[in-house]
This record gives C-alpha cells, structure tokens and sequence, in this order.
C-alpha cells in the first residue's frame, strides 16, 4: 500500500531544507520515496513554486504529469510542460476514485498557503514511529491519505500515457540527438594570392614649352646680324 504524504512547513524554504533528512531516512530504509515534489510559497507571490523530486525517486514514479494533475487541482499552477490531458479523462476530472479525496484537497488548500511550503511523497515501507519524529523536529506538520494497491495502480494506469507523451515530445532521447550531431565542416584555408608585379607609374604632365620668339623676328633679327657683320667690315685703300 503507497502513502501519499504532505508535510506542511511555515516557512518557504522549509521543505527544501528537510530534503537531506529525507534521504537518510530512505538511506536508512526507514522509508521508500516512489516519488515526491516540493511547492514554496513566497508571502508576496500569488502563486507557489513547485518542482518535482529527481534525486530520491525510482522506477516507481508516476512523472510529472501527476504533480501537474494534482497541483492543478490544488493551486491552479500545473508542473511546467507537462500536458495531463489522457488523465484527467481517465479519472473522470476526479482523484477521489484513487484516494485522494475532496477532505484531502481541502486540508492542503487551507494549510498551504503564502509564506509556507510543502513537501509531498508518496511513498512505501514507511517505518511511521521513526520518520513522523524526524519530520516533526524540523517543523512539519502532516497531512496525509493511503492508497489501497488497487488505488496506486489506477493511478499509474491514468498517468502512463501522459508520461509516454511527455518523453516523446522531449525526453532525454531528444536531448541525445542533437548532442551525437555530427559537428559542422570547417571550411578549409584559403591561400593567399601571390604578389603581381607593382603597377605603372602614371605619366605625370609634361612641362610646356618655354617660349621663343617668333619665327618673324627670328628672321629679323638674322638679317640685321648679317647687316651688322657687312658695315664693320673694312673698306679696301686705293692703291
């Protein structure tokens, strides 16, 4: 027979805290955690946080679509990114038929509230005379309701095709997938082009002529210069 288990802390992190003492109790095999999950209440927020145990759980745990089932119930905030649809139709909208009960949703609703939290486990084997102390000490207050075998099993049997869906939307197979990807080619070096011969030097602008004087007066003057020679030549002396 499993044990659905709510131990209510009056503080937020209270249930958290406790969570080491839990597993040295199933350690100790004073108790064995089919599966459990935390809800912390902040004072100033309107909804409570809520997460699913991962390390103290084994092969018997209904998986997050029951968490999200229930808690819908409780606190409106389904656990994120789990559908609980095929469940809900299984159970009519109902968990009364698997043990959880109207009085049992209605002393959780009224003890976990802002500024407080809660620790759930449904659990097995439990030895009570040695977890109920435990749990005390660290200030839990418990509220609980037992499953008959023939409950636990309606249960699972609600919550298996929800699970199977969630692992086939993005379980660890997907996850895996993408890590055994072949990585992407790097592309290979270019090699670096060789050097050309150096470009031309562009012509530059050539300098203008200087002037000179006109072909008129070149001629000119020329022909003074031969003037110039005959009227300083000599005058032959009569004999």
């Amino acid at each position: 027979m499993a044990t659905l288990t709510v131990w209510k802390f009056d503080a937020p992190d209270g249930a958290e805290k406790v969570l080491a003492e839990l597993e040295e109790l199933q350690k100790q095999e004073l108790i064995r955690v089919l599966d459990g999950a935390v809800v912390s209440w902040p004072a100033e927020a309107k909804r409570p946080r809520t997460s699913q145990l991962a390390d103290l759980t084994g092969r018997g745990a209904l998986g997050g679509a029951f968490w999200g089932f229930l808690f819908g119930l409780l606190f409106f905030v389904p656990l994120l990114g789990m559908a609980v649809g095929a469940a809900a139709g299984a159970l009519g909208g109902s968990m009364a038929n698997v043990g959880i009960d109207k009085d049992f949703i209605e002393q959780v609703k009224a003890k976990v509230t802002p500024g407080t939290s809660a620790l759930f486990v449904l659990s097995a084997d439990e030895v009570e005379d040695r977890v109920l102390p435990t749990l005390e000490r660290a200030g839990a207050e418990l509220i609980k309701t037992n499953l008959s075998a023939e409950q636990e099993a309606q249960l699972r049997e609600a919550f298996a095709e929800d699970m199977e869906q969630a692992g086939a939307a993005g379980g660890p197979a997907s996850g895996a997938a993408a890590g055994n990807a072949a990585p992407a080619a790097t592309p290979a070096p270019t090699s670096a082009p060789k050097p050309g011969p150096p470009p031309a030097p562009k012509p530059g602008p050539s300098a203008p002529p200087k002037p000179g004087p006109p072909p008129g007066a070149r001629a000119a003057g020329a022909a003074a210069a031969r003037d110039g020679i005959a009227d300083s030549a000599p005058t032959p002396k009569n004999s």
